[in-house]
């Protein structure tokens, strides 16, 4: 109930704020695919609170890893798009190309599935790189004012070098996707996932393109990091937790 109570309060200032559009990094829900009954509610319970927002006010959402599952699969993915729509597509504002992506899947490759349905992780991440890459051919930069990503795991938290964790994409799939997007000039990346703020920039050694990588907390549960706190920032090992209120907004 807290948490929906933080959503409604974050609703209202979205209402206030009156944007072009909103969008959701992920983890629209907490239960996992397998939970089902528990899962049918959460949905329920979603879409009640983002009803709330003005009907002149889109919304898009992106899955998370509580969506899809860890390592999804095809029966994961159907189930989230059957409730929530497609877990990667495009659309344009202003004449800028925002790019939504399915991180999960080239994040699960090798994690461990919880899941029921068929062990394809691998046919779907050669199904999106594909599509990506059409996406974002050489062609796109001249289309449009800007290209944006919106992706639930950041590519990296604080540093494009970094060592991989839970709460950054792998370290092959983050070179390629940052190579990928560099080459088509792309603006910056938007992320969730880390439950905390970050961020940082990265050059490409080729071309010397620069984007912006932020990484955006939750409206629900924050995770503190703090450097009194043991374990690694980028595992669940460095996690700590704090409410949000009127003082820590």
């Amino acid at each position: 109930q807290e948490e929906v109570a933080m959503a409604s309060r974050s609703i209202s200032y979205v209402n206030k704020l009156k944007p072009k559009f909103v969008v959701v990094c992920g983890d629209l829900i907490n239960a996992w695919p397998h939970q089902a009954a528990v899962r049918e509610e959460q949905v329920k319970s979603y879409k009640a609170l983002m009803s709330q927002i003005d009907e002149d006010i889109p919304l898009l959402c992106l899955c998370g890893n509580h969506d899809v599952g860890n390592r999804p699969n095809s029966r994961t993915v159907d189930l989230y798009s059957r409730d929530f729509g497609d877990d990667y597509y495009t659309f344009t504002v202003g004449g800028v190309l925002f790019v939504v992506t399915n991180s999960i899947i080239p994040w699960g490759l090798d994690r461990e599935s919880h899941s029921d349905g068929p062990d394809d992780v691998s046919e779907l991440d050669q199904k999106q790189w594909a599509w990506l890459e059409e996406i974002l051919g050489a062609e796109s930069k001249d289309k449009y004012t800007h290209i944006i990503l919106l992706t639930h795991v950041s590519p990296f938290i604080n540093d494009p070098e970094e060592h991989d964790g839970y709460f950054n994409m792998p370290l092959v799939a983050r070179r390629r996707l940052l190579s990928l997007a560099s080459r088509a000039g792309v603006k910056a990346v938007f992320a969730g996932h880390y439950h905390r703020n970050a961020g940082g920039w990265y050059t490409d050694p080729i071309n010397g393109h620069r984007l912006e990588v932020v990484t955006t907390t939750a409206i629900g549960c924050q995770i503190n990091s703090t450097s009194q706190l043991e374990g690694d920032p980028l595992e669940l090992s460095g996690m700590g937790e704090f409410v949000m209120d009127d003082t820590r907004c």
